[in-house]
């Protein structure tokens, strides 16, 4: 059981709405609703039903709110006891340095958005890189001050992990993603059950890369196996890019299924011959200074994904 889990059922009970909780909390509904199983789980008991009006509280439901109340009560006055002003206390006014991919920013900030209830003075920097760039990090230098780093590696890159990396960072799966062509669905080839090379080389394209001058991960994936693409434009606004594709009738090369995240209507998601797969990772320095928020960081992640470590 995490402290998290009783303000969240204690915010529950007080607004009658998990729905209404999470907005207050600045959570989002699946989030709540998934803390609040895991704590049902734990407890083995059902705190209270779900009904359309809001929640109703069980009679287990209502001796656990008058024991969770009373709990983040003290922990709120605790709090207040040994505050002293003008001071800060040193472990979390420590910054935190995340970099992420493109992908995994979203995450990133939904994670840091939650904690900042908890970490309000945990100065948090938070930048968005290229792929490229981290992976020479990962792979070549391993020169970074960060204490966070998500990005998604092929099985080929993973292998090529420096030594420094592997020295000072932990790293963990959080999911794997597939190579697909996103195409409008009035697009010939939209019925196609997987776009096969040949095909997939001459479809026009428009593709994501933060440095729109080079090849961005995809285009390099299918020209080091001998798949080179011809006619592609580009864009460094990933919010924008596959409707930016879409409006111009035009595929775009997605993750999936991390282009979830921002799903079109009018567009399907066509697997490719002999598709790709790359792994979506999360690198956590073992030795940082602010403990608590890297460590708070990673329990969210565990939330969000089936976490499993690599090494």
């Amino acid at each position: 059981m995490r402290l998290e889990q009783f303000y969240i059922f204690k915010k529950i009970v007080e607004e009658k709405s998990i729905k209404k909780a999470s907005k207050s909390l600045y959570f989002t509904q699946q989030y709540c609703s998934k803390a609040m199983l895991q704590l049902e789980k734990e407890l083995d008991v059902r705190l209270f039903e779900r009904t359309r009006t809001g929640i109703l509280l069980t009679p287990e439901g209502e001796q656990a709110y008058q024991v969770i109340r009373e709990i983040t009560e003290n922990v709120d006055r605790l709090k207040e006891m040994f505050r002293v002003d003008g001071a800060e206390d040193r472990t979390e006014a420590c910054s935190v340095n995340i970099l992420s991919c493109p992908i995994l920013d979203s995450y990133v900030n939904f994670v840091v958005k939650n904690l900042f209830t908890y970490f309000p003075e945990a100065p948090v920097n938070e930048k968005q890189v290229s792929r490229n760039i981290l992976k020479t990090i990962l792979t070549s230098s391993g020169d970074t001050d960060a204490d966070i780093i998500l990005t998604n590696m092929t099985a080929d890159y993973e292998k090529r992990i420096c030594k420094k990396i592997r020295t000072n960072y932990s790293c963990y799966f959080l999911y794997e993603d597939e190579l697909r062509v996103q195409l409008p669905k009035d697009s010939p080839y939209a019925d196609y059950d997987v776009i096969p090379f040949d095909i997939l080389a001459n479809i026009p394209m428009v593709l994501f890369d933060l440095d729109s001058n080079g090849e961005n991960e995809f285009e390099q994936m299918l020209r080091d196996n001998g798949h080179p693409l011809k006619y592609v434009s580009r864009t460094s606004n990933l919010d924008t890019c596959s409707q930016i594709a879409l409006n111009s009738g035009r595929g775009c090369l997605v993750g999936y299924p991390s282009v979830e995240l921002r799903p079109l209507a009018n567009c399907v998601y066509v697997p490719i011959e002999h598709g790709y797969n790359y792994q979506q990772l999360m690198f956590i320095k073992k030795h940082h200074e602010n403990r608590s928020f890297v460590k708070a960081f990673f329990e969210n992640m565990e939330q969000l994904f089936d976490v499993r470590k690599i090494f």
